[in-house]
């Protein structure tokens, strides 16, 4: 094989492990039970502001189809309070449109990225270069730890830094500030976002032991 198709391919997979290793713990967590789980823990804080388990529980998940489901924030628009009043006000509704297409964009990259990287997988294996396959997966697994060392460290330095910079980079403006009294913010605090990018972060890092694990064996298998 060409040594720069090589080279080529190898860089196709470094770059897609990583994305594709995160992306699929975030599809996980992007479920109703991830709301269910979050809110039948104990010290999760409670409403400050009057919501019932029930009305809040109903809420967080409408919000949560808003992004996957297949009708969007109509169900956001639609979506009332005991007494009639709409639960979520414009501004609410807009970022919520922002972030399903945010969402549908890091879907659709994670596919298309992980069909590349099997592609080149399979490219590299037939073309007489397994080891460089199996290479290539463990670099990329490399990488993956290094970069979520990496966002541990960011993390724990400040959360609430690390959420700012994470929404300026994802949301233009100030699109994605709103006040304490708002629903969005009341449904899915600070904690409920923590505890997210912990999960994520857990499960990131047992995807990457996993596939570290067996491009190893694959490379000394092929040598």
């Amino acid at each position: 094989m060409n040594r720069w198709l090589e080279t080529f391919l190898r860089a196709v997979i470094v770059v897609a492990v990583p994305v594709v290793l995160v992306v699929m713990p975030i599809r996980l967590l992007m479920h109703p039970r991830w709301v269910y789980f979050e809110y039948g823990r104990l010290d999760f804080p409670p409403d400050s502001f009057g919501f019932t388990p029930q009305e809040r529980t109903r809420l967080a998940i409408t919000g949560i189809d808003s992004i996957i489901g297949p009708r969007g924030v109509v169900v956001l628009q639609e979506a009332r309070f005991s007494d009639n009043s709409p639960a979520f006000n414009e501004r609410e509704v807009g970022h919520m449109r922002d972030v399903r297409v945010v969402t549908d964009n890091i879907y659709f990259a994670q596919v298309v990225l992980f069909i590349a990287a099997v592609m080149a997988a399979v490219a590299l294996a037939r073309g007489r270069a397994p080891a460089a396959a199996a290479g290539a997966l463990l670099t990329g697994a490399v990488v993956t730890v290094v970069l979520l060392v990496a966002l541990v460290v960011f993390v724990l330095a400040g959360f609430d830094t690390f959420f700012t910079a994470f929404h300026r980079v994802f949301f233009s403006g100030d699109t994605w500030l709103f006040n304490y009294t708002d629903t969005l913010i009341r449904l899915y605090p600070v904690q409920f976002w923590f505890d997210a990018a912990t999960a994520i972060g857990v499960m990131s890092l047992v995807e990457t032991m996993v596939l570290g694990v067996f491009a190893r064996r694959w490379g000394r298998a092929v040598q």
